[in-house]
């Protein structure tokens, strides 16, 4: 298990038992440095590339365009083995999202859920495990 923080607004912890990345996003980010990020992180754990998401989205206040998804969708999926299943969870209490979600998991090809608290959030990304503390301090990180 390790811990990273990029150096501003996007940070990950890698559960590689749980076969899991967390992702917080935090400010004003936008699609190009998202992109950016990720392609680093990706670079940092090739490993992670076939691991499920849960994605912090709490304290994200930035834009990501039609364009900037599409983009990372091709970068994800030039990452990633064929016939892997990933699970990309949401972790979020704006109501609109349930209508990014549908359009990422169109553009992303992967299923994609959204939660309100990090106890389901978590236990829907790790096949229903109970949050471990270590997830639950990242969450709550600022």
């Amino acid at each position: 298990m390790s811990i990273e923080r990029a150096r501003t607004d996007m940070r990950w912890l890698v559960l590689s038992d749980h076969r899991l990345n967390v992702f917080k996003y935090v400010g004003d980010l936008n699609g190009s440095t998202m992109a950016k990020r990720l392609r680093s992180f990706f670079s940092v754990n090739p490993q992670a590339v076939s691991y499920s998401s849960l994605n912090d989205l709490r304290q994200f206040t930035g834009s990501i365009t039609y364009e900037d998804m599409v983009n990372m969708a091709a970068m994800m999926r030039s990452f990633r083995t064929a016939g892997v299943k990933r699970k990309s969870i949401l972790l979020t209490r704006d109501h609109a999202a349930v209508y990014i979600a549908r359009l990422a998991q169109d553009i992303f090809q992967t299923s994609i859920e959204i939660h309100a608290e990090p106890e389901q959030a978590f236990a829907a990304a790790a096949n229903g495990m109970t949050l471990p503390d270590i997830v639950r301090r990242f969450l709550e990180s600022g």
